[in-house]
């Protein structure tokens, strides 16, 4: 997350999203929330950061200055999770992969506290989404098991949830963005996922039809008396399996009655 790409990255979405907006940015580490503290600084984002080590009377201070739009961006690692009320914050920065599915609904809901006029936005940066889903859907919870895993493909091979390439408006699958309206052209992914599916649908159409002509086969042995008897190599293999020889006996047989596989 460290690269000079992935900062480019902050910044030009950030600007082409968010722009303007009070946004917490959740980052890797304490030196990675530090360094992009400095980068909106020096693209003139007014930025602070705060982290535990950080005094308790400082930290009470960024924050009121953040709930009184002194700075735009407040960046931190796992210390504005849950537990802290910022109404004034209006985009929430994604920039560190969790595989925790409550870490990443409290990073991504803290900018949905309602306050008047406010549509937050949420920059999901590592592909949380694709992990977990999107923050807002319902869940199944439960105090003796784990919440299921979140799988983002439909069992056509579709994906759960989709991102617009022209607005970067995130749905559930539909062919058309609700947002902008722009039809979606199904991912390498999805292409990929249905030529899968297509796959084992043949395949398991194959072993279909090979299980029905071995059942077919099977049932014409139990009437066999001796191996001269078999019209194939596949009813030798049958009537060594019911009088119980090991398989080499099915290729002698099949050898001796110059029966071709």
């Amino acid at each position: 997350m460290g690269t000079k790409k992935i900062y480019g990255d902050i910044y030009k979405y950030y600007n082409k999203l968010a722009k303007g907006k009070q946004a917490i940015a959740y980052c890797v580490n304490v030196q990675h929330s530090q360094e992009v503290c400095e980068m909106f600084n020096s693209k003139g984002i007014p930025a602070m950061h705060m982290d535990s080590h950080t005094p308790e009377k400082e930290r009470e201070k960024i924050l009121q200055d953040f709930k009184n739009n002194k700075f735009k961006i407040l960046c931190n690692c796992n210390l504005i999770s849950e537990g802290i009320t910022l109404p004034s914050a209006e985009a929430g920065l994604l920039l560190r992969p969790t595989l925790s599915l409550t870490l990443y609904i409290q990073q991504a809901m803290r900018c949905l506290t309602p306050n008047e006029n406010k549509k937050a936005i949420i920059i999901d940066y590592v592909n949380n989404i694709q992990r977990h889903g999107l923050p807002t859907q319902e869940r199944e919870w439960s105090l003796t098991t784990k919440v299921k895993e979140y799988c983002n493909e439909n069992d056509d091979g579709t994906l759960k949830i989709r991102v617009c390439p022209e607005c970067f408006s995130t749905f559930e699958t539909a062919p058309v963005c609700p947002f902008c309206g722009a039809e979606y052209q199904m991912s390498s992914i999805e292409i990929k996922n249905i030529k899968e599916i297509e796959l084992k649908k043949i395949e398991a159409e194959k072993e279909r039809k090979r299980q029905e002509i071995m059942n077919r086969t099977a049932e014409r042995v139990r009437n066999y008396k001796k191996p001269e008897e078999c019209k194939s190599f596949f009813e030798l293999v049958e009537m060594g399996k019911m009088l119980g020889y090991k398989p080499g006996w099915a290729f002698f047989q099949a050898k001796r009655l110059h029966l071709n596989k």
